[in-house]
């Protein structure tokens, strides 16, 4: 990526996770039922109007997730994911972790985080109650790699690896279930 890049290589890859999320959404149907929010969710940092995050519903079919859950992406050279394990809170991922979770919680929002490094897998992250959710959606019994962090206070696992795994139906029933919030 050129010098000075790094708008436009976070604005792709807000395009890019709110496809493939569409795609498993949908079960491959549509790739454009979410987008990238307006201002990237700028707006709502700034005036506290409208959706956080940085994807937003434009189907049906993505309103109920778009709902319960605020994506936030961040596409760094290096988002110091070691830092974040280590360090927690005070890491880059923990501090955007934290102000996601604020916004979400004044407004009954799941915060969740997708982050990636320059090459290198794609993660999300969300907090202990929504990963539980997330394992009892897998679609299949076999497992993928998943990892609790801080103590079981986060869920990280490779985005790639949930799309796969996890079925979407089952995950939407269980929030709806379980009543799911930000805490």
């Amino acid at each position: 990526m050129r010098t000075g890049g790094s708008s436009a290589k976070g604005a792709s890859f807000e395009r890019s996770v709110a496809s493939k999320l569409s795609l498993w959404l949908t079960a491959g149907k549509d790739r454009d039922a979410l987008s990238r929010n307006t201002s990237s969710g700028g707006r709502f940092t700034s005036t506290e109007r409208g959706i956080p995050g940085d994807i937003m519903a434009v189907h049906p079919a993505a309103f109920e997730f778009c709902s319960k859950i605020t994506i936030e992406c961040k596409h760094h050279k290096d988002i110091n994911l070691d830092r974040f394990i280590t360090h927690g809170e005070k890491s880059f991922i923990g501090r955007v972790f934290s102000k996601t979770k604020t916004q979400c919680s004044k407004h009954g929002y799941i915060p969740a985080i997708i982050a990636k490094s320059n090459n290198s897998p794609t993660f999300f992250i969300c907090e202990a109650e929504l990963g539980n959710t997330i394992i009892r959606a897998r679609s299949s019994s076999r497992q993928f790699n998943y990892h609790w962090l801080h103590m079981g206070k986060y869920f990280m696992c490779d985005l790639d690896d949930l799309l796969a795994w996890v079925d979407p139906r089952i995950f939407l029933a269980d929030l709806r279930k379980n009543e799911i919030r930000s805490v």
